[in-house]
């Protein structure tokens, strides 16, 4: 399930991530 937080799909990385981690994936994914 890390395959989407390659860099590819950013605003798709932030749904899936933000479920996993919370705030924190959304935090990363702006940076």
């Amino acid at each position: 399930m890390q395959y989407v937080g390659s860099g590819t799909n950013r605003s798709a990385s932030v749904k899936p991530r933000a479920v996993h981690a919370g705030p924190m994936s959304v935090v990363r994914v702006n940076w």
